[in-house]
This record gives structure tokens, sequence and C-alpha cells, in this order.
């Protein structure tokens, strides 16, 4: 029974050490020359999925690098911001851990892409401005613990569409606490102490 004990602790290990640092950086979803368009309006890449939830028309793309203002990898394009018979539509793209389950998004590289030449743009994650410009740059989010980040942008445009691009989201996966990975074991412990109680017999 002892050694049935010590074999469940060991199996839980794996749970309890599960965090890291992830980087996405969409190289392993489109590598060919050109555009892939996400016509589902979901995509998951490396642990986190990438949702448009609004607009007008909503758009998502993964651009091989020859888009305004990449840093020459792949990267993710998407928008939706526009004035549509004097309705404003805001984009809004949902960033969730692939399957559920909370994370840490530290960073984003980000900037202003296709149909907008402004100089400056504002984009919202989870309510805490950022403003974006004319070239990539990495911005740090710092939000901890979260389910969901939502990329919001309201803008002011009619008759075309502004795109930006996100690129090497940087984030984390905190540990399964070891108690709360031991408890997964709770019932397959029983069963095996009783299997083993009864091939004793």
């Amino acid at each position: 029974m002892k050694r049935l004990i010590i074999f469940c602790f060991l199996l839980s290990l794996p749970l309890a050490s599960q965090a890291g640092a992830y980087v996405v950086d969409f190289n392993d979803v489109y590598t060919s020359f050109g555009s892939y368009y996400v016509s589902s309006g979901s995509l998951s890449d490396q642990g986190l999925t990438f949702s448009l939830k609004q607009g007008n028309p909503m758009a998502l793309y993964v651009w091989d690098g020859s888009n305004p203002n990449s840093n020459g990898t792949n990267n993710l394009i998407f928008g939706g911001a526009t004035v549509v018979n004097g309705v404003n539509y805001a984009a809004v793209m949902a960033v969730t851990r692939t399957g559920g389950g909370a994370f840490d998004l530290d960073s984003v590289q980000m900037s202003i892409s296709f149909n907008d030449d402004h100089t400056s743009e504002t984009i919202y994650a989870n309510g805490s401005p950022i403003t974006l410009g004319q070239g990539i740059q990495t911005y740090n989010i710092a939000l901890k613990g979260v389910t969901e980040v939502d990329f919001t942008s309201i803008v002011q445009y009619s008759g075309t569409t502004p795109y930006w691009l996100m690129d090497n989201v940087t984030y984390q996966v905190s540990a399964v606490p070891l108690p709360a990975a031991l408890l997964l074991f709770g019932p397959g412990l029983a069963g095996l102490a009783a299997i083993t109680r009864r091939f004793k017999k």
C-alpha cells in the first residue's frame, strides 16, 4: 500500500510542475507566401485561442510578414472596427487559453497595419489602453490569472476596415498546487487500493 501511495505521488508531480512561459509566434500556422484567412473567426496556436467576438466585417488572418509594419515573420492580423450606415462597430478579439483555464498574459507585439494610416491608434486590453504606432513594438500587458483578454478598438472609419497586427504573445501558466494535483488522483488511488486488497485475498 505504501508503494502504491508513493507511485501516485510521483504521478502527480507532472501536474504540479506544468508552470512555464510560452510565446505564440504564429510561425507554425502558415508558412507559405501570402495570408491564411481564418474563416471560422477563431484560431488556436501554441496553447492560446484567438477569437473575433465582434466587428463588421470581422476579419482574422495569419499573414506571412509582408504586411505593413510587420517584423518580417508570421503575425496575426485582426480588424472589424468601422462605421456602417452610421453605426460604429468596435473590433473585439478575445484571447483565451486553449481548453480553458487561467493564464498570465505578459506582453504582446502590436502595430497598426492595413488600411490605417493614422500615426497612432488606441487599443484596449481588458479596458487598459495601448497606444499603437506605425511600427511594431512590444507592450507589457501584465494581466495575471485571467481566463480571457479582450483586445478592443473603436475607430471612426467609414467605407474601409482598418487592421492591426499582433505577434510574439508571451504568456505563463501557473503550476497546479501539489495538494490539488494529489486530489486528482484520489478516486484512482482508492480504486487501486481496493484492487490491491482483492488480489491479496
